[in-house]
């Protein structure tokens, strides 16, 4: 049997961690199986659904690297489909108008004999009469799945029905669930009853998505039974909270893939920036009154051996000295090989030369860091130690760096 599953968003907003946790896991576990992932856009809340977040979906899950098969189905384009299959449900049934408001569901939840469910809600048809008379006094009313029928309708059937999951077999229990709501006179179609059509019409053989979504299995299974559709197998994955421990939510607007996005982007220009700066350092002489600081070059090894192989410079760092100016080149060498001018997190080197009299006294390594803190070190001839040489190459590479706004 071939693999097929997908990932379904809403475009009522942005999507967050939680939604590229969802997708990744449905896209991975397609590529795992030589399956088929599809994109679907379930947007039949048409009252909060917006164009603009749509179009961020496909620019999030592209940017997550993910690719779906072409065209996408939007919900909003198939209405008819769904109100075919309630119509099925009409004719048999299954269903009845409901003309309570929310207040009036509370209180008949709230009065329910003890033992029955506490949460849900249970009712009937009224009778032709009444019902006519509300239908013509215009009051909204919503269509739902009498659960009392349905399992008249199944019989036996109704107490067997399971689905697999990522823990085996479970059984399935409706009544967690209620006189579930599958339209509205004013809202075509419902959740439920959406994505149940669109999975058995797409061919999903595996249903991916989070835990916050396990209890709807219980319902699906129930509908897919009455519409006689094929039941795929579920997979609820863990979910992604926030730093309160909660869901994370559409309104958690730290955590969209967006803000996301735009922070790495940020971060990608700032580091594009400063390797700029650097390339543009590095290149350039920096003088001071008494200093000449210049790109470490391999020839500078001879000049610079003079310095570098003094003992007294290795006290505090874990290297020997140079035993001859073959050595430092080859020092030279490998550092100017692995700290090339692009490595931001790798230091530049300057060989730190006397204005007057042209010698090399020591050199110099600068640092920016990702978080634009900029790290300096540097060796100098003993021999010069003292005479404020350091103090002035450091201050002068700051402010170099400063100016061309590396840090």
């Amino acid at each position: 049997m071939s693999f097929v599953t997908r990932f379904a968003p809403s475009p009522t907003g942005h999507l967050h961690l939680g939604h590229a946790f969802s997708a990744l896991t449905a896209f991975n576990a397609a590529q795992a199986a030589d399956g088929r992932f599809l994109l679907r856009i379930e947007d039949i809340d048409q009252g909060r659904s917006r164009p603009e977040f749509e179009a961020t979906i496909f620019e999030d899950l592209a940017w997550l690297g993910l690719a779906w098969e072409a065209p996408v189905r939007r919900q909003s384009e198939h209405m008819s489909a769904y109100e075919g299959a309630l119509q099925s449900l009409i004719e048999r049934q299954l269903v009845y108008r409901c003309f309570r408001t929310r207040k009036e569901i509370a209180e008949a939840i709230a009065s329910a004999p003890h033992g029955e469910a506490e949460e849900t809600f249970r009712g009937e048809a009224l009778p032709s009469d009444e019902e006519a008379a509300k239908l013509d006094a215009g009051e909204a009313f919503a269509w739902r799945l009498s659960l009392k029928k349905a399992r008249a309708a199944l019989g036996p059937a109704y107490f067997t029905l399971i689905f697999e999951d990522e823990t085996g077999p479970v059984r399935a229990e409706p009544e967690r669930h209620g006189d579930v709501i599958l339209a509205r006179k004013d809202f075509g179609t419902s959740y439920h009853l959406a994505s149940v059509w669109d999975d058995a019409f797409q061919g999903v053989t595996h249903v991916i998505r989070g835990e916050d979504l396990r209890e709807a299995a219980h319902l699906h299974v129930l509908l897919q039974k009455l519409l006689d559709f094929p039941q795929p197998a579920y997979r609820h994955h863990r979910l992604i909270l926030g730093e309160d421990g909660k869901r994370l939510a559409k309104r958690d607007q730290v955590a969209t893939l967006q803000i996301i996005a735009r922070e790495r982007q940020n971060r990608c220009r700032r580091a594009q920036h400063d390797r700029l700066v650097m390339l543009k350092v590095s290149r350039e002489p920096i003088f001071t009154p008494r200093l000449e600081l210049r790109r470490t070059r391999v020839e500078d090894a001879t000049a610079m051996f003079t310095a570098l192989h003094d003992p007294l410079m290795y006290l505090y760092v874990p290297r020997r000295a140079p035993t001859n100016a073959a050595e430092v080149a080859q020092r030279f060498a490998r550092v100017i090989q692995e700290t090339a001018p692009d490595r931001l997190d790798q230091w530049l080197n300057w060989t730190v030369w006397l204005r007057d009299g042209g010698a090399a006294i020591g050199t110099i390594e600068a640092t920016v860091k990702p978080d634009q803190r900029v790290e300096i070190g540097y060796l100098f001839d003993p021999r010069v130690w003292r005479r404020g040489f350091a103090r002035e190459a450091v201050g002068a590479m700051i402010e170099t760096l400063s100016q061309n706004g590396a840090a």
